[in-house]
Protein backbone atom coordinates (compact mmCIF):
# COMPACT_ATOMS: atom_id res chain seq x y z
CA UNK A 1 0.00 0.00 0.00
CA UNK A 2 2.50 2.95 0.75
CA UNK A 3 5.45 1.33 -1.09
CA UNK A 4 4.38 3.17 -4.60
CA UNK A 5 3.75 7.00 -2.57
CA UNK A 6 6.58 9.19 -3.65
CA UNK A 7 6.03 12.42 -2.29
CA UNK A 8 3.82 13.61 0.64
CA UNK A 9 2.46 11.38 3.75
CA UNK A 10 0.82 13.20 6.42
CA UNK A 11 -0.13 11.52 9.97
CA UNK A 12 -2.25 12.80 11.94
CA UNK A 13 -2.39 12.03 15.30
CA UNK A 14 1.20 11.45 15.62
CA UNK A 15 2.54 12.33 18.57
CA UNK A 16 6.62 11.11 18.93
CA UNK A 17 6.40 9.56 15.45
CA UNK A 18 7.31 6.62 16.30
CA UNK A 19 4.61 4.83 13.54
CA UNK A 20 5.98 7.07 11.29
CA UNK A 21 9.69 6.72 11.13
CA UNK A 22 8.87 2.92 11.26
CA UNK A 23 7.17 3.15 7.80
CA UNK A 24 9.98 5.49 6.86
CA UNK A 25 12.74 3.16 7.50
CA UNK A 26 11.04 0.83 5.50
CA UNK A 27 9.44 2.76 2.50
CA UNK A 28 10.60 5.54 -0.52
CA UNK A 29 8.14 8.50 0.41
CA UNK A 30 9.91 10.87 0.13
CA UNK A 31 8.34 13.27 2.78
CA UNK A 32 5.90 12.76 6.07
CA UNK A 33 4.34 15.15 8.12
CA UNK A 34 3.61 14.43 11.42
CA UNK A 35 0.24 16.12 12.66
CA UNK A 36 -0.31 16.45 17.01
CA UNK A 37 -2.68 19.01 18.53
CA UNK A 38 -0.17 19.14 21.55
CA UNK A 39 2.30 22.31 20.96
CA UNK A 40 4.76 20.34 23.49
CA UNK A 41 4.68 17.12 21.96
CA UNK A 42 5.34 18.67 18.72
CA UNK A 43 8.58 20.71 19.72
CA UNK A 44 9.33 17.68 21.75
CA UNK A 45 9.26 14.99 18.95
CA UNK A 46 11.15 17.48 16.50
CA UNK A 47 14.20 18.05 19.11
CA UNK A 48 14.35 14.65 19.70
CA UNK A 49 14.36 13.21 15.98
CA UNK A 50 17.13 11.20 14.63
CA UNK A 51 19.34 13.21 12.36
CA UNK A 52 19.32 10.36 9.92
CA UNK A 53 15.04 11.87 9.62
CA UNK A 54 15.71 15.43 9.56
CA UNK A 55 14.96 15.47 5.18
CA UNK A 56 12.26 13.66 5.27
CA UNK A 57 9.80 14.15 8.72
CA UNK A 58 8.94 16.96 9.97
CA UNK A 59 6.20 17.58 12.79
CA UNK A 60 3.48 20.58 12.95
CA UNK A 61 0.77 21.48 15.09
CA UNK A 62 -2.56 20.51 14.08
CA UNK A 63 -6.28 20.12 15.41
CA UNK A 64 -7.86 17.96 13.35
CA UNK A 65 -11.38 19.21 13.69
CA UNK A 66 -10.07 22.49 11.89
CA UNK A 67 -9.28 22.61 8.21
CA UNK A 68 -6.32 20.22 7.08
CA UNK A 69 -3.43 22.45 5.92
CA UNK A 70 -1.28 20.57 4.04
CA UNK A 71 -2.50 20.25 0.34
CA UNK A 72 -2.30 17.88 -1.99
CA UNK A 73 -0.78 14.76 0.20
CA UNK A 74 -0.39 11.32 -1.86
CA UNK A 75 -1.66 9.80 1.61
CA UNK A 76 -3.15 11.03 4.96
CA UNK A 77 -3.05 8.45 7.71
CA UNK A 78 -5.36 8.27 10.29
CA UNK A 79 -3.78 6.13 13.24
CA UNK A 80 -5.75 5.08 15.57
CA UNK A 81 -8.18 8.88 16.04
CA UNK A 82 -11.44 8.00 14.76
CA UNK A 83 -12.17 4.86 16.97
CA UNK A 84 -12.11 8.06 19.65
CA UNK A 85 -15.01 9.85 18.28
CA UNK A 86 -19.01 9.29 17.58
CA UNK A 87 -19.47 9.30 14.01
CA UNK A 88 -20.62 13.03 13.96
CA UNK A 89 -17.13 13.90 15.19
CA UNK A 90 -15.61 11.29 12.58
CA UNK A 91 -17.75 12.98 9.77
CA UNK A 92 -16.39 16.39 11.06
CA UNK A 93 -12.61 15.35 11.07
CA UNK A 94 -13.45 13.73 7.59
CA UNK A 95 -14.66 16.71 6.30
CA UNK A 96 -11.60 19.01 7.04
CA UNK A 97 -9.42 16.86 5.45
CA UNK A 98 -11.47 16.90 1.93
CA UNK A 99 -10.45 20.44 0.59
CA UNK A 100 -7.00 19.45 0.83
CA UNK A 101 -7.16 16.54 -1.23
CA UNK A 102 -5.94 16.05 -4.54
CA UNK A 103 -7.42 13.93 -7.08
CA UNK A 104 -6.20 10.05 -6.20
CA UNK A 105 -4.85 10.82 -2.79
CA UNK A 106 -5.21 8.40 -0.50
CA UNK A 107 -6.67 8.49 3.06
CA UNK A 108 -5.52 5.39 5.38
CA UNK A 109 -7.18 4.88 8.52
CA UNK A 110 -5.20 2.16 11.15
CA UNK A 111 -8.22 0.92 13.34
CA UNK A 112 -10.02 -1.93 14.49
CA UNK A 113 -12.42 -3.63 12.04
CA UNK A 114 -15.05 -5.60 14.09
CA UNK A 115 -15.55 -9.05 12.38
CA UNK A 116 -18.88 -10.25 11.11
CA UNK A 117 -20.05 -12.52 13.88
CA UNK A 118 -18.26 -16.11 14.06
CA UNK A 119 -15.59 -15.41 11.64
CA UNK A 120 -12.55 -15.33 13.97
CA UNK A 121 -11.74 -17.79 17.17
CA UNK A 122 -14.43 -16.52 19.95
CA UNK A 123 -11.78 -15.09 22.21
CA UNK A 124 -10.54 -12.85 19.72
CA UNK A 125 -14.08 -11.81 18.91
CA UNK A 126 -14.84 -11.33 22.84
CA UNK A 127 -11.62 -9.08 22.94
CA UNK A 128 -13.01 -7.08 20.09
CA UNK A 129 -16.65 -7.20 21.24
CA UNK A 130 -15.14 -5.78 24.87
CA UNK A 131 -13.05 -2.93 22.92
CA UNK A 132 -16.39 -1.53 21.26
CA UNK A 133 -18.05 -1.52 24.67
CA UNK A 134 -15.12 0.15 26.70
CA UNK A 135 -14.81 2.85 23.90
CA UNK A 136 -18.84 3.24 24.09
CA UNK A 137 -18.98 3.58 27.62
CA UNK A 138 -16.21 5.61 28.28
CA UNK A 139 -16.54 8.45 25.24
CA UNK A 140 -19.96 7.37 23.54
CA UNK A 141 -17.73 6.14 20.32
CA UNK A 142 -17.91 2.76 18.86
CA UNK A 143 -15.87 0.16 17.07
CA UNK A 144 -17.07 0.04 13.43
CA UNK A 145 -17.24 -3.39 11.35
CA UNK A 146 -16.18 -3.17 7.32
CA UNK A 147 -19.64 -1.59 6.62
CA UNK A 148 -19.60 0.90 9.11
CA UNK A 149 -16.10 2.40 7.79
CA UNK A 150 -17.26 2.70 4.14
CA UNK A 151 -20.85 3.97 5.03
CA UNK A 152 -18.39 6.68 7.44
CA UNK A 153 -16.18 7.42 4.55
CA UNK A 154 -18.96 7.69 1.85
CA UNK A 155 -21.06 10.18 3.97
CA UNK A 156 -18.17 12.18 4.80
CA UNK A 157 -18.38 13.07 1.19
CA UNK A 158 -18.68 11.86 -1.85
CA UNK A 159 -15.26 11.90 -3.56
CA UNK A 160 -14.26 9.28 -0.72
CA UNK A 161 -14.47 5.84 -2.52
CA UNK A 162 -13.84 3.07 -0.58
CA UNK A 163 -10.88 0.81 -1.46
CA UNK A 164 -10.47 -2.16 1.34
CA UNK A 165 -9.21 -3.29 4.30
CA UNK A 166 -6.61 -5.18 5.26
CA UNK A 167 -5.23 -6.58 8.20
CA UNK A 168 -1.52 -7.07 8.34
CA UNK A 169 -0.72 -10.55 10.02
CA UNK A 170 -0.07 -10.37 14.14
CA UNK A 171 -1.63 -6.99 14.63
CA UNK A 172 -5.38 -6.31 15.69
CA UNK A 173 -5.43 -3.08 13.45
CA UNK A 174 -6.58 -3.43 9.80
CA UNK A 175 -6.04 -0.56 7.29
CA UNK A 176 -9.01 0.78 5.62
CA UNK A 177 -8.44 2.53 2.57
CA UNK A 178 -10.40 5.16 0.42
CA UNK A 179 -9.18 7.27 -2.57
CA UNK A 180 -10.00 10.86 -3.29
CA UNK A 181 -11.64 11.03 -6.72
CA UNK A 182 -12.78 13.94 -8.97
CA UNK A 183 -16.73 13.89 -9.14
CA UNK A 184 -18.17 14.17 -12.36
CA UNK A 185 -20.49 16.64 -13.84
Amino acid sequence: MLKRLQHCFALFGGSSGHTTLKIADNSEIGKFIVQDFNKEEVQKAQKSLPEKYHDRVEFMEHDFFKPQPVKGGDAYFLRFILHDWPDQECLEILKNLVPALKNGAKVLISDLVLPEPNTVPNRIEKEMRICDLHVLSLIGSRERDIGAWKSLLESADARFKFVGAIQPPGSALSVIEARSEELEN
